[in-house]
């Protein structure tokens, strides 16, 4: 019958890590979790726009008009046109309450609501927020950071996984009198930890207020751009020398 050592681990970080030596095949069988964290290099900011006014064509009308403004002011910016993307773009009757008074009701019969992702790098996020907010964009939401290349993250990952393996078998076997051999089998799981930061001062709100057309000036908002985790567990068969 085949005789196993099986010994969890819990290391600083709080992810758990598990060992087991099975002396008849002469393997040690190791699973480990390792996250790194690096600077965020693009920044995804969305921002729109939302009006209300008594009647459709009038809601659409102001809509309209408000974003051509907002939109060259974010072209005016230095923003290619290819990178702005249109999220939504809706106008729909405006569901109220019965304690709102009749005769807002009337004002604010439709509803409007328009929003743009740009993708810029992440020294220029915080230009960009400022200036679609001086141009009348009402909805700033959360800030999304990443980095160029997710790829190579997820590897740079698993490659600390990997050598965190290592690690802990070669510990392992050390303190168990035998010595560890070559790697024979390894596969990884990779997942996103975190890749979103948001603005301080209005995390997802609206902006200024929802009826004006960019008369009212804004409160700039400072941005504190996050760091990207990326996090991978990986299952490593090494062999007893």
């Amino acid at each position: 019958m085949e005789t196993a050592l099986v010994v969890t681990l819990a290391c600083q970080s709080l992810m758990a890590q598990e060992l087991q030596i099975t002396r008849s095949s002469r393997t040690i069988y190791v699973s480990a979790e390792e996250s790194v964290r690096v600077d965020s290099e693009v920044a995804d900011v969305h921002f729109g726009y939302l009006n209300f006014a008594p009647t459709e064509d009038q809601t659409f009308t102001d809509n309209a008009r408000a974003a051509d403004r907002i939109i060259k002011a974010v072209l005016s910016s230095g923003v290619k046109e290819g990178d702005i993307e249109t999220e939504t773009m809706t106008v729909f009757r405006t569901n109220f309450s019965d304690k709102v008074p009749e005769a807002t009701q009337q004002q604010r019969r439709f509803t409007a609501r328009q929003m743009w992702r740009v993708r810029v790098p992440v020294a220029q996020a915080q230009e960009l927020v400022n200036t679609v907010a001086e141009a009348g964009a009402n909805i700033v939401n959360p800030v999304s950071w990443a980095v160029r290349d997710q790829n190579a993250l997820q590897s740079k990952a698993t490659a600390a996984a990997m050598m965190k393996a290592r690690t802990v078998a070669e510990q392992m076997a050390s303190s168990l009198g035998i010595k560890l051999g070559v790697l024979l089998y390894s596969s990884n799981f990779a997942g996103v930890v975190s890749r979103h930061g948001y603005p301080a001062g209005a995390a997802g709100g609206m902006m200024g207020g929802v009826t004006g057309v960019g008369n009212i000036p804004k409160p700039r908002i400072r941005l504190f751009p996050q760091k990207v985790e990326e996090s991978a567990t990986v299952y490593a068969v090494y062999a007893i020398e």
